[in-house]
C-alpha cells in the first residue's frame, strides 16, 4: 500500500505548481496563448528534478514515457514523423 501511495501525486499540488509558472509568465506578458502553454509544459516536463527522491529524473520518465531524448530543445526540433517512429518502435514495458 505504501508503494502505491508513494507514487500518487496530489492534484492540488500539480495545479498550484502550474499556476505559479503561469503567474510568473503573466507578470511579464499579458497574453498566454495555448502554443506558449504547450511549450512551457514540454520544458517543465523534460526538466530533471534537482533534489529529493525524484532527483535526476524528469516527470516524463516518472510517468514511464520512453522518449529518444528528454532534452526539450532537441524534441522541439525533431520532425513529428521521425519522433513518432522512434517512440512507436520502442518496446512496451510489461
Amino acid at each position: 500500500m505504501a508503494r502505491v501511495l508513494g507514487r500518487v501525486v496530489r492534484a492540488r499540488s500539480v495545479v498550484e505548481c502550474l499556476n505559479s509558472v503561469v503567474r510568473m509568465h503573466q507578470a511579464r506578458h499579458r497574453t498566454l496563448s495555448q502554443p506558449l502553454i504547450d511549450l512551457k509544459r514540454l520544458y517543465w516536463n523534460c526538466r530533471e528534478f534537482a533534489e529529493g527522491k525524484r532527483e535526476g529524473y524528469c516527470p516524463y520518465q516518472h510517468l514511464g514515457l520512453h522518449l529518444p531524448t528528454y532534452d526539450w530543445w532537441e524534441l522541439l526540433h525533431t520532425e513529428p514523423r521521425t519522433l513518432e517512429q522512434k517512440v512507436s518502435n520502442r518496446p512496451v514495458a510489461a
